[in-house]
């Protein structure tokens, strides 16, 4: 899993960093939700052109929102990579790997505001304990220290 997000201020940082165009086919980078999927895509892509030679290839789904369930988005420029350069929207109740997108969603979410909690309660010890062996699957986190968890000194170390 690669992890991607920006809210406003961390993409209004990013974009005030390099002269960025308008837009990446429909993909608004003036939009904070839409420069986060744009930076997934690359991640991804990057992540892909980093295996097999050069030559691994994807077919891309993305969690509905931005578009409805079955709609597509072409960015020839991403092809052959992705194929056809397609990106395709799905829904989860139907594309169930995105639920466990969703899923890695909420574990980093839930560890960075158990991370930076004074205290860390039982449940939250138990929490960390059975959501930890999902940090092993993750390729781009950074290591943080976790306040109140003595065992525990990076993401990494504390999810495996």
């Amino acid at each position: 899993m690669l992890v991607q997000t920006f809210d406003p201020d961390n993409a209004a940082d990013v974009l005030n960093r390099a002269n960025w165009p308008d837009n990446f086919g429909p993909l608004k980078f003036s939009d904070h939700e839409d420069l986060a999927l744009i930076f997934a895509l690359l991640r991804v892509r990057l992540h892909l052109k980093s295996l097999e030679g050069g030559n691994a290839t994807a077919c891309v789904v993305v969690d509905e929102g931005r578009l409805s369930n079955g709609k597509a988005i072409i960015l020839s420029g991403l092809a052959p990579t992705f194929c056809a350069g397609a990106i395709l929207f799905a829904s989860s109740r139907l594309v169930h790997p995105i639920q466990l997108a969703d899923f890695a969603a909420f574990v980093m979410n839930r560890w960075q505001l158990l991370r930076v909690k004074d205290r860390l309660s039982k449940l939250d010890k138990t929490l960390l304990e059975i959501i930890s062996p999902v940090a092993e699957c993750f390729v781009n986190i950074d290591a943080v220290p976790v306040h109140g968890f003595p065992k525990i000194t990076s993401l990494r170390q504390g999810m495996s």
